[in-house]
């Protein structure tokens, strides 16, 4: 097991006493990630569409819904659906693969068609993540195996 690094913390101040020296105090804070924080999918595509100057009344409109209702999506607030994130991506200049990235995303699915089509949009890696929570949520729900012996 690798050891563990943090991040160094000093005081700007300390007190000065007969006691206590004068030279700055060194703590430890939180544990120092090793790769940085991931970023939500919404937060992407938010940074996205404000970098080329695209208004979610914009998105709203190309989608039929209204600016506040995108703003909620893109805050993670309300479900979204395929089309909207195929909608939202390309405005924002990004492929659905790369807008949603290893976030989780809340979707809204009419129908097995929907997750057919998003399927297909997304990367290898992706997929494989995506049909490895199916599986776990397939076992979960599971009923479990009825061993007892039918009556005669």
């Amino acid at each position: 097991m690798s050891p563990v690094t943090y991040h160094t913390v000093t005081a700007g101040a300390t007190v000065r006493n007969d006691l206590i020296g004068n030279a700055p105090l060194h703590c430890l804070s939180q544990p120092a990630r090793k790769e940085p924080p991931k970023m939500h999918w919404y937060v992407r595509v938010a940074a996205s569409l404000r970098e080329k100057k695209v208004s979610n009344a914009e998105v709203g409109r190309e989608l039929g819904i209204s600016g506040q209702a995108i703003t909620l999506k893109l805050q993670g607030k309300r479900p979204v659906t395929v089309e909207e994130l195929k909608v939202m991506s390309r405005l924002a200049g990004l492929t659905v693969a790369e807008a949603v990235g290893d976030s989780a995303v809340v979707l809204d699915l009419k129908d097995e068609m929907d997750l057919i089509e998003l399927y297909r949009l997304l990367t290898p890696d992706q997929r494989r993540m995506l049909l490895g929570l199916a599986q776990q949520f397939a076992n979960a729900n599971r009923a479990p195996a009825d061993n007892s012996e039918p009556p005669q």
